[in-house]
């Protein structure tokens, strides 16, 4: 976990990060048109979407706070309370 709060961020646009999940959801659902006993249905492909619709939001919140923190840290704010007028 250590490892992954290092980790530099990713580069991806969230409109790709999006595109690739429904990508991938199209994809696992045209294969189970070869599985026994296994239906594709487009509500699965929504669930899916919607799944990455918000991992994404939850990304985007999350670089935000990260940014917004480091931001106040090198401006030297992290323990001083704000001033009136600003």
């Amino acid at each position: 976990m250590a490892a992954l709060a290092a980790a530099r961020p990713l580069a991806w646009r969230w409109q790709w990060v999006l595109l690739a999940a429904l990508a991938l959801a199209l994809l696992t659902e045209g294969l189970q048109f070869f599985a026994i006993d296994r239906h594709p249905r487009w509500i699965d492909v929504c669930i899916d979407m919607l799944g990455a619709s918000i991992g994404v939001g939850l990304g985007g919140m999350w670089s935000w706070v990260v940014r917004r923190t480091k931001t106040r840290r090198e401006e030297g704010w992290e323990g001083q309370k704000s001033q009136p007028g600003r």
